[in-house]
């Protein structure tokens, strides 16, 4: 059989393929699958997740799966009900890279997210969850997780806090817009950000080393960023080694203005 017929044949295998997963998706109901998803995630952390929207899948050649009114509850001691809530979020995964085991995350929209990070005067911190038994996680965990390439995170109208009720300290970071994109492992990240620090109002842009260059132990990941807030300008360039384990930094960072009184309440 000459190449050209197999090859003839084996696209339109794959064709068919294609359009059965799309037939099946598009009949599948992914809000059927809201008791399973509640259910793992009290099991792993003992709190209760609740989804008030609809959990919608959006079909193209890099497909979308978006979730709205999602809540997270918080400690039973918390200030409030729910530690996380969160407006929409939604991801886009490029569907032919799946084939060869890559997981390519196209983009990560997160809107409208409210996060509560606290300790009492007890000293407990409402960010540590109770653990699954070492039978259920060898179960949930077979082998190392898979890391994904993540090309572009956009987050918009975020808020979050930090109450200390031992140092009687609050702080908060507002988001207005934070986008950071990279075309691979092994490019570098551009970053942006508008928001602000315990009212103080921030802006940043730069680059951040490449994936790869974060994940390699012993490997210098680069940094140029620019700050603007407190009425000056903040410039931070250079590396910082072994960022997940133990960093090593070699950063210069450079202050101007006019009057530092206006930094005191940023610093």
């Amino acid at each position: 059989m000459k190449i050209g017929k197999i090859l003839k044949y084996l696209i339109g295998a794959l064709a068919v393929l294609v359009i059965a997963a799309v037939v099946v998706l598009t009949v599948i109901d992914f809000n059927d699958y809201k008791p399973e998803l509640q259910a793992q995630v009290k099991q792993a952390t003992g709190r209760d997740l609740t989804i008030e929207g609809d959990i919608k899948l959006t079909l193209s050649f890099t497909p979308s799966l978006g979730v709205s009114g999602v809540s997270f509850a918080n400690a039973e001691w918390g200030s409030r009900p729910a530690m996380a809530t969160i407006g929409r979020f939604e991801v886009q995964v490029a569907l032919i890279p799946l084939i060869s085991g890559t997981i390519d995350i196209r983009k990560v929209v997160l809107e409208g997210a409210d996060v509560l990070l606290e300790k009492n005067a007890e000293g407990q911190v409402n960010y540590a969850f109770e653990r699954a038994t070492s039978e259920q996680t060898a179960e949930a965990s077979p082998g190392a997780p898979t890391i994904p390439v993540l090309r572009h995170v956009l987050i918009e109208n975020a808020r979050i806090s930090y109450k200390d009720a031992v140092s009687e300290q609050a702080t908060t970071l507002v988001v207005d817009k934070l986008s950071m994109k990279t075309g691979g492992v092994d490019a570098p990240v551009d970053l942006s950000f508008a928001g602000s620090y315990n009212e103080n109002p921030i802006e940043a842009s730069g680059t951040l080393g490449s994936r790869n260059e974060l994940l390699s132990a012993g490997r210098p990941w680069p940094v140029a960023l620019t700050l603007e807030g407190g009425g000056a300008n903040i410039d931070l360039k250079g590396t910082v080694t072994n960022v997940l384990t133990a960093p090593l930094l070699d950063l210069n960072l450079t202050v101007k203005g006019e009057t530092l009184a206006t930094l005191s309440k940023l610093a």
